[in-house]
Formats: C-alpha cells, structure tokens, sequence
C-alpha cells in the first residue's frame, strides 16, 4: 500500500517529467542508409509497444531512422537458421515481432542515424522510449 509520502513524490515526479509515461511518438524508418530509399513514417506508443514487421517487405530491410528530440529507440534482429525450426517457433510466437533477441544499442534523437552495421538487413522489429 503506498503511503501519502510515496503518493507526493510520484505526483511529483510527474509534473515535472520525470516519470516515464506511455505517449506516442512519429519516427522515419528507411531502406537505404542516410534516409533514403523508401521510408515509412509509423506512430509509436513509447515505453511498451513493439512494432514488428516480420515477413513484410520492411522485415531485415531496415537501415536509417530519424528519431525525433527527448526520444531514444532500439531495433531487434530474428535469427533462425533452420526453416523448419523458424516457421514452428514463429507459429508458436512469433519472436521477430516480440522485441526480443539481439537488438542495436539505444539510437537517441533527435537527428538521423544509420543502424550499426551489425543489425543492417537484419531488423525486423522497433521499439522507442522517452529518454
């Protein structure tokens, strides 16, 4: 049970921003690097949501995001290896849309950046937080 004390310092906390809260942020994806090629620009709800876009003409086909200021983003790559195998686990939960797995460090905006060269023709799925 929270006390009147904690229940203070977490209204505190968010009126002055502090606190991390669920809102949604724009962001610009691309095919190629620098922000080129073709670009999509989805709607994201930070903090939770993970955008997924296995076996769509985005999935592994990511490479250049523009984030916008006070937000910070993260992709994640699917590895399977054997097709049997990847087409089981995905009917069992599809794990390229679950923001698991080896992922790129935090991208900060604002500004543009390339995705690491490790995670290029690899991503399959986003997710952003409020920094």
């Amino acid at each position: 049970m929270l006390s009147l004390v904690n229940i203070i310092a977490i209204v505190g906390l968010a009126a002055t921003g502090t606190l991390a809260t669920n809102v949604a942020v724009t962001v610009k994806i691309c095919t190629d690097q620098n922000l080129q090629g073709n670009c999509m620009s989805p709607s994201i709800n930070t903090q939770q949501q993970c955008l997924g876009y296995s076996k769509t003409e985005w999935d592994n086909n990511m490479r250049s995001i523009q984030i916008p200021d006070h937000f910070r983003c993260r992709f994640w790559e699917w590895v399977g290896t054997f097709p049997q195998i990847l087409s089981l686990v995905q009917s069992l939960a599809p794990c390229s849309n679950n923001c698991n797995g080896d992922s790129t460090p935090d991208l900060y905006g604002p500004g543009n950046s390339n995705l690491p060269g490790g995670m290029r023709n690899k991503a399959t799925s986003f997710k952003c937080y409020q920094n």
